[in-house]
């Protein structure tokens, strides 16, 4: 795949569950593919850096102004070997 989005998924997963996601999502990728998620927490990028997705954007996004509520977006790319 060129692009994988995994929104609201990923940070329900344990640590040990998120390595084993990211590895199967780093098998579907091609070389210079994405993927996109919203999980925060440091360990996907360790895990994914690890894999050879490095991280390359992040972003909080308002989702709505009057209830102030916010999410994340984060975009990783598979090194191309």
């Amino acid at each position: 795949f060129d692009l994988i989005v995994a929104t609201n998924m990923l940070l329900y997963l344990e640590d040990r569950e998120l390595v084993l996601a990211l590895t199967n999502i780093r098998h579907m990728l091609r070389p210079g593919g994405l993927l996109i998620h919203n999980e925060q927490r440091p360990e996907a990028e360790a895990f994914a850096r690890v894999l050879g997705m490095p991280l390359v954007d992040a972003r909080m996004v308002r989702l709505s102004e009057k209830r102030r509520l916010y999410d994340a977006a984060l975009v990783h790319r598979v090194r191309a070997d």
